[in-house]
């Protein structure tokens, strides 16, 4: 949900070397893949590791806006 501006100074911030997606604040893209939405106000966040291969290799939906998936186990 993060807009291009913020989620740009993550990706450089961090050094991340794949492509990252962003939504703009827009809901299409949560609601069309998972529909996880508090009120339709803040989508719940999701991490998806997805290796070489095109599989996705971890999962994680937090159960409401601040669950996030603890960084030991996206590692």
């Amino acid at each position: 949900m993060d807009d291009l501006r913020d989620t740009a100074q993550l990706v450089q911030r961090v050094g991340i070397q794949f492509p990252v997606l962003y939504s703009s604040g827009n809901t299409d893209v949560p609601l069309a893949y998972s529909g996880l939405m508090d009120s339709g106000a803040n989508a719940f966040p999701g991490t998806y590791v997805i290796g070489k291969d095109r599989q996705i290799h971890y999962q994680f939906v937090g159960k409401n806006h601040t669950d996030r998936a603890p960084v030991s186990e996206i590692i």
